[in-house]
C-alpha cells in the first residue's frame, strides 16, 4: 500500500526500523504478524509499539478459561519468559 494512504500497511520491520520511523514522527498505520509485535517485542519498543496492529490466532490476555490455564501452567514453569503465540501453537500441537 502507499504510505499516505489510510489503509494499513503490511510490514514486518526489525525493532530498529520501528524505533527509527516511530522517533521520525512517522505516522504510518501497521498491521503486523505476531512474530514481529509480541509481547517481548512491545517491552523493546514501548511508546513506538503503540498503535501497532498484531494479527494472531492468540494473545495471552484472552478471557477464557483453556487460554488462562495455559498461561498460568506457562508461567509457573518457565517464570517470566514470555507467553507466545508460538508457545501457544507448540501447546496445540501437543494435545
Amino acid at each position: 500500500m502507499c504510505p499516505t494512504s489510510s489503509a494499513p500497511l503490511w510490514r514486518s520491520l526489525s525493532p530498529a526500523a520501528r524505533m527509527a520511523a516511530h522517533q521520525a514522527g512517522l505516522k504510518i498505520p501497521l498491521v503486523m504478524h505476531a512474530a514481529s509485535m509480541d509481547q517481548a517485542m512491545v517491552k523493546v519498543l514501548k511508546d513506538a509499539a503503540v498503535g501497532v496492529q498484531v494479527a494472531s490466532q492468540w494473545n495471552d490476555d484472552f478471557d477464557n478459561p483453556a487460554s488462562k490455564a495455559f498461561v498460568a501452567a506457562r508461567k509457573a514453569k518457565y517464570g517470566d519468559r514470555p507467553v507466545t503465540s508460538y508457545a501457544a501453537q507448540g501447546y496445540d500441537a501437543g494435545l
